[in-house]
């Protein structure tokens, strides 16, 4: 099991939820990773956007590349500011 796997194990016993939509892990500003994603929105160098669902992840900082991208995992790279969910209207 991996350590996304173990977490979500672990909110599911311990709060009765399951995390089923999507998975964003930031690691010290540098990396995120994505997993859930159902495609590119908007690719920029200051912000990129992926569909999750029925919502948008938006993430937003400077230089960033997306290093890694498969049907529902992605990694980007740069210097993450932020990060937010919102709807996809």
């Amino acid at each position: 099991m991996n350590f996304i796997d173990e977490i979500t194990s672990h909110i599911a016993k311990e709060y009765g939820v399951t995390i089923q939509d999507y998975r964003l892990i930031n690691l010290g500003g540098k990396c995120v990773y994505i997993e859930g994603h159902t495609g590119i929105k908007l690719l920029g160098d200051e912000e990129i956007l992926f569909f999750v669902k029925k919502k948008v992840l938006s993430v937003k900082g400077e230089k960033l590349t997306v290093k890694y991208f498969d049907n529902n995992t992605a990694v980007v790279e740069g210097v993450i500011f932020q990060t937010s969910v919102f709807g996809a209207n």
